[in-house]
């Protein structure tokens, strides 16, 4: 691990892990956009993007609690 992976948070596979093949690794990440998350993974070919993933602050239901507690 290099210092720059270490200050980014970036872990590497074992050796010998193979890579998964692009699309469907962007398959498993939209499968992850469901209405009972607090956010939404979409496509972003619009804004020259692969995947967008934006939290719903919008959504009150989706807000942490003010008070502290869950």
């Amino acid at each position: 691990m290099s210092l720059f992976d270490k200050l980014t948070g970036t872990t590497r596979p074992a050796d010998g892990v193979a890579p998964r093949p692009a699309e469907e690794v962007r398959t498993a990440l939209l499968g992850l956009d469901r209405p009972d998350v607090p956010y939404v993974i979409r496509n972003g070919a619009a804004g020259s993007a692969d995947l967008v993933a934006e939290w719903r602050t919008a959504d009150p239901a989706c807000r942490p609690s003010s008070s502290g507690r869950s």
